[in-house]
């Protein structure tokens, strides 16, 4: 018997947008978090110093 109006693929997709939206939106307010502390800004400066190469 074959069932109708069920897509198993779709609802994977619609469960992995989400996923990845939420995931962007914690990133996002974690980073916030850790500027508006002050300790965002260290963070920062070390990742640009670790992308300097010839300096």
């Amino acid at each position: 018997m074959e069932r109708r109006g069920f897509n198993k693929k779709g609802m994977e997709g619609d469960y992995l947008i989400w996923l990845i939206i939420g995931a962007v939106i914690l990133a996002i307010g974690l980073v916030s978090v850790m500027i508006m502390s002050g300790k965002g800004i260290g963070a920062l400066d070390f990742i640009k110093d670790i992308f300097r190469f010839g300096s």
